[in-house]
């Protein structure tokens, strides 16, 4: 048989090229001088060679659109009944940080308050047990959850958070800001929070958001505390 003659085991290509894999509909068997009828414009073709079998694929080249998955995003308010100064300045106050994690049930606490760039720096350093937590989420912080909050205080109603989680993937930043009215100041804090862990990062951010917004409730009940003493 000449070789223009021989035979095609040739097949549309479908799908996405996953693990390099393309599958094939339409399965036919045609002559090389048969083949041009059967692509249409625009088509590609692909010859393939696997022992002595020649296999063609045609068809529009699958595309494959990457999906960006958004972070997740956490507001939190905290109400006080006392004056915004009061509030800024018991957030500067080493002792109440410092009780703020002994309500949380940190195992270990470290807190410094000193100067920062133009205004305040506030760092708070503690580690939590992960007993209770999912086992995916175990897997990732292990047996205890370090947490590093770094807040830059422009002045006494601004600033700028980061929230890092040493040695693993991920990222937390966000503002906070101090806001009176009737007597009443509210903290508004504002996160955004992205692990880049390929299936479980959603989750692992959703229960980060969940651990911050009792963090924040219990740190709201300390601070009205504080200030009604």
């Amino acid at each position: 048989m000449d070789r223009d003659e021989e035979q095609f085991v040739v097949g549309r290509w479908i799908g996405l090229e996953v693990l390099g894999v393309q599958q094939l509909r339409q399965s036919q068997v045609a002559a090389v001088g048969q083949l041009g009828p059967l692509l249409a414009e625009g088509d590609e073709l692909l010859l393939l060679f696997h022992h002595g079998l020649t296999v063609a694929i045609w068809g529009r080249r699958p595309t494959c659109t990457m999906m960006v998955r958004v972070a997740t995003k956490l507001t939190y308010e905290l109400t006080y009944q006392a004056p915004l100064t009061d509030v800024g300045e018991m957030l500067m106050e080493p002792s109440f940080r410092e009780a703020v994690c002994a309500a949380q049930g940190a195992l270990r606490t470290d807190v410094s308050v000193g100067p920062g760039g133009s205004g305040m720096k506030v760092v708070v350093d503690q580690v939590q047990a992960s007993a209770g937590m999912p086992g995916f989420a175990k897997k990732f912080v292990g047996d205890e959850i370090n947490l590093i909050q770094t807040e830059l205080w422009s002045d006494l109603e601004n600033a700028e958070v980061e929230v890092e989680i040493p040695g693993k993937p991920g990222q937390m930043a966000g503002t906070i800001t101090l806001h009176e009215a009737d007597g009443t100041t509210t903290e508004t804090v504002s996160m955004e929070i992205k692990v880049g862990i390929p299936l479980v990062g959603g989750k692992i951010e959703g229960l980060i958001a969940d651990l911050l917004r009792k963090a924040l409730q219990k740190e709201n009940e300390v601070g009205r505390t504080h200030l009604a003493g």
